[in-house]
């Protein structure tokens, strides 16, 4: 194997791994998916014991399978790594790590009841809460995705430099300019996108520094005739919102085999205030309405690709997979920009 197919390998697993691990922490937004990631984690502590994964949930923590076996849980905002002890208690070892924390520290989070939104069944968090969290979260995975990235380029310089030593060129049939260039080629390209992560990470938090109120969303740039509706709609469940609107991604066929789409169900008439906006991006506007909630919903839901698309939010959303709650998730995220 040359060098340059050992950069490769690191660079590939790097790559994998940052991918893998983002899609898996965008499941653990509620509890109850951070709670049930620990079912098969072969977790070591008794189950009255303060670290108990009850308790992790609670506090924001959930667990990778890549740890099975271990005392390890990670930070679902920002994917820290933090290793248990039996006697630690979760929710304390949180608020010592809140100084810049994504979630923690913002104050626009949703901290209502000493951070109630993070203990909650899924069915009670709201829309405005739901957005805020995948907010911070976003902010988060950026962050984390940057210093991975860099983990691996220094990791691939300093294997480089190992095999130069080693002299393994010194037996190469290849071009020794031609391989040393490639890998500066590399080396340019790894550092380019880490800057670019970081300064991606610096605009979203100012976006969502502007977006966001202590207790609510910014709502100045819609009439005040309408804003009302827009803040009733922020305050309705989220996830009940979310199958009024999109429906249930599968559900089991008559025969109980296999999973079919489900369509969703509509049963209000358009709201007329939405006309407008939707005549912007070029929507349709007959498409009826569950409830105020369903508003904010399936506007969303129209405008996504518009937003997707736009160059503006392009370098922002790219490493996002395209299904439809994480396009709903997303659009939640950069609404207001």
């Amino acid at each position: 194997m040359s060098r340059l197919e050992k950069i490769n390998e690191i660079f590939l697993e790097c790559s994998q791994r940052i991918e893998e691990t983002k899609e898996y922490a965008k499941e653990m937004i509620s509890y109850s998916a951070r709670l049930a990631s620990f079912s098969e984690s072969d977790w070591p502590f008794p189950t009255d014991s303060n670290c108990r994964p009850e308790k992790l949930a609670e506090a924001g923590f959930f667990f990778h399978p890549s740890k099975k076996g271990e005392s390890i849980a990670f930070d679902f905002i920002n994917l820290k790594e933090i290793e248990w002890e039996e006697h630690d208690d979760p929710w304390e070892e949180a608020i010592k790590r809140r100084k810049g924390h994504y979630l923690l520290s913002r104050r626009w989070s949703p901290a209502e009841n000493n951070w109630d939104v993070l203990r909650m069944k899924d069915e009670n968090i709201t829309v405005a809460q739901f957005m805020k969290i995948c907010a911070a979260q976003a902010e988060g995975l950026i962050e984390w995705e940057a210093e991975e990235v860099w983990e691996c380029l220094c990791k691939g310089q300093t294997t480089w430099e190992e095999l130069f030593k080693a002299g393994e060129m010194a037996n190469a049939t290849y071009s020794i300019a031609e391989d040393e260039d490639t890998f500066h080629k590399w080396e340019s390209e790894m550092t380019k996108a880490y800057h670019e992560l970081k300064t991606n990470g610096k605009n979203l938090a100012k976006i969502n520094n502007k977006r966001f109120k202590k207790n609510s969303v910014d709502f100045k740039t819609i009439e005040s005739a309408e804003r009302a509706n827009w803040e009733a709609a922020m305050n309705e469940p989220f996830m009940e919102t979310y199958i009024a609107i999109v429906g249930k991604d599968e559900e089991l066929d008559e025969e109980g085999e296999q999973y079919v789409a489900k369509s969703p169900v509509y049963s209000a008439s358009c709201s007329s205030h939405l006309r407008s906006w939707w005549s912007a991006f070029h929507v349709e506007d007959n498409q009826p309405l569950t409830n105020s909630a369903g508003i904010i919903c399936i506007f969303l839901k129209k405008i996504s690709q518009f937003y997707f698309s736009h160059s503006k939010f392009s370098s922002l959303t790219a490493t996002y997979s395209y299904n439809k709650l994480t396009c709903i998730k997303q659009i939640f995220v950069f609404l207001l920009s």
